[in-house]
C-alpha cells in the first residue's frame, strides 16, 4: 500500500527523478533507494510531502533528500538535521515512503550506524 496522497494533491511537478542518474550511492542503502525511487517514478517534491514535511520546507527537505542519498552514511553522522526528523529518523521515513521493508532496510541501517 502506497503512503504517498493522490496525484491531485502534489505541489510540486510530476517530472520522474531523473535526475538519480546524477547519484552514484556509496552504501547498498542508497542503491535500493534509488532503485526504488526510478521504479515508481518518483519526484523529490512527492517523497518529501509523503514524509510529511510542509510545503513551505519543501526546497530545504529537497536538499536533505540529495544529502543523503549522496553522502556514504546516509546523512547519519548527523550531517544534516531539520526540525522534523533526526539523521535515523528521515532514512527510516524515507524507507517508509519507498515502501522498502524493514526487514530489508533495518540491517542495513544498523551496518552503516556501527
Amino acid at each position: 500500500m502506497s503512503v504517498l496522497p493522490p496525484a491531485s494533491s502534489y505541489y510540486t511537478t510530476s517530472v520522474p527523478l531523473l535526475s538519480t542518474r546524477r547519484y552514484r550511492p556509496r552504501c547498498a542503502l542508497a542503491e535500493i533507494m534509488v532503485a526504488r525511487i526510478q521504479q515508481q517514478k518518483l519526484t523529490p517534491g512527492q517523497i518529501v510531502q509523503a514524509m510529511g514535511y510542509p510545503r513551505q520546507h519543501t526546497i530545504a527537505a529537497k536538499d536533505r533528500l540529495d544529502h543523503v542519498l549522496r553522502h556514504a552514511t546516509l546523512g547519519l553522522d548527523g550531517s544534516f538535521l531539520d526540525a522534523y526528523y533526526d539523521a535515523h529518523g528521515f532514512v527510516v521515513a524515507l524507507c517508509q515512503v519507498l515502501e522498502i521493508p524493514a526487514d530489508q532496510y533495518q540491517p542495513l541501517l544498523q551496518h552503516i550506524s556501527s
